[in-house]
């Protein structure tokens, strides 16, 4: 007996739009001239053929929700390492089924190889904290960064990478995760168990390569809501 496939549904005379979906890779603002680039998905649902270059990302469709990146590898702050390590991050989250309305903000601010753990979690919150406002007020509203919804500990969180790329299976990997910004309620529940003195004004956690695609999925996650 012959396979009987199902119909597909009808359009009413139509013919059916095809929805394109591209990445936008766009250079973003910084309150003191610190490079970041900012990659996100967008659609056009203009039936237009494949061929046809895809049309300018509107920035109405700008997502609102980003993760900062900071990457503070000596060159990081040259554009077309920033683009293509935006593209190859994006690309792992990608494989998670990203949703479109998260972008990711990659900066570059490169420090010695030899700097310490502490001077650039150090430096990248000072950096984050001042644009955190400057974006919000100073740049019409454009890339703002709010703070996460579904994670109880921290308001914020950064992921800094601090070695490259070939380099991240080696010792403690090549990436921190810092929440920062600790919510009251977490406060109070230490506070509880006799550790409020004890509350870091912000945490880093190390991953290597094999473990950042679940963290960089878990971070997006955490900005959702």
């Amino acid at each position: 007996m012959s396979e009987v496939r199902p119909r597909r549904p009808s359009t009413g005379g139509k013919a059916p739009t095809k929805v394109r979906v591209h990445l936008a890779i766009e250079e973003a603002p910084s309150h003191d001239g610190t490079p970041c680039f900012s990659i996100w998905r967008y659609h056009d649902s203009l039936h237009l053929p494949e061929e046809w270059p895809p049309v300018t990302p509107p920035a109405s469709q700008r997502p609102k929700r980003a993760l900062q990146i900071y990457d503070t590898t000596p060159g990081s702050d040259d554009p077309v390492h920033l683009k293509a390590l935006a593209e190859t991050l994006y690309g792992k989250l990608d494989m998670c089924n990203l949703d479109e309305d998260t972008r990711i903000d990659v900066w570059g601010m490169p420090l010695p190889l030899e700097a310490p753990d502490e001077d650039r979690v150090a430096k990248c919150h000072a950096h984050s904290k001042v644009e955190i406002v400057w974006r919000k007020i100073d740049s019409d509203g454009e890339f703002r960064m709010p703070p996460r919804k579904f994670v109880p500990q921290w308001h914020r969180v950064m992921l800094i990478i601090d070695r490259p790329m070939t380099q991240w299976d080696e010792d403690e990997g090549g990436s921190l995760s810092v929440g920062w910004d600790p919510r009251i309620g977490y406060l109070q529940e230490q506070a509880g168990w006799g550790n409020y003195d004890v509350v870091p004004e912000r945490r880093p956690i190390s991953y290597d390569r094999r473990q950042v695609t679940e963290e960089l999925e878990c971070l997006v996650y955490s900005l959702s809501g």
